[in-house]
């Protein structure tokens, strides 16, 4: 049986104000291009290296539960709204995403989201290097980067949707926080 889950739907989507946290903490300061958390990016998250690919196996496999193919949908919050999102935890690992997009809904499959993470089902070398899962237990965020050609992105519901697809990031993050 497969452990329990928090995977956000956007009705559910908790939002942190933005006279909380300065408006560059949610929409200035994150690159899209892989970060390594350690110095100078923030300590190191000490995660259990071996339990990065079950979690992005496990959004994957949720992905792929649902028909059509899970999205992943994080809708505009206005700029005085910072989303973050925790779409799951396992071990040590808690993978959380990161709405940098304010002025559109963003939406993206899941199985995007784990390629993100680990690199692809069946990853090479150099997909590994430019996913998080090559931070090891530093932890680590990047964009996610949807795969243009999967139909998903091109049925008329999601085409008229208005959801785009750049706007996620995902954060490897400890769980014992």
């Amino acid at each position: 049986m497969l452990p329990k889950i928090c995977i956000a739907f956007t009705g559910l989507i908790a939002a942190i104000q933005a006279s909380i946290l300065p408006r560059d903490f949610c929409f200035g300061g994150d690159p899209v291009y892989k970060v390594c958390f350690g110095s100078p990016n923030g300590g190191p998250e000490n995660l259990d290296v071996e339990d990065i690919p079950k979690a992005a196996a496990y959004l994957r496999s949720y992905g792929r539960s649902t028909s059509p193919p899970g999205l992943l949908t994080i809708a505009a919050a206005g700029e005085n709204n910072c989303t973050f999102v925790t779409l799951y935890t396992y071990g040590t690992v808690k993978v959380v995403a990161k709405h940098i997009n304010f002025t559109h809904t963003t939406s993206v499959l899941f199985e995007d989201v784990a390629d993100a993470i680990d690199g692809g089902e069946f990853p090479t070398t150099s997909s590994v290097e430019k996913a998080v899962i090559s931070c090891g237990w530093k932890g680590g965020k990047i964009e996610v980067n949807a795969t243009a050609s999967r139909p998903e992105y091109h049925t008329q519901e999601f085409l008229d949707s208005g959801a785009i697809t750049n706007g996620i990031l995902v954060n490897l993050v400890s769980s014992r926080t």
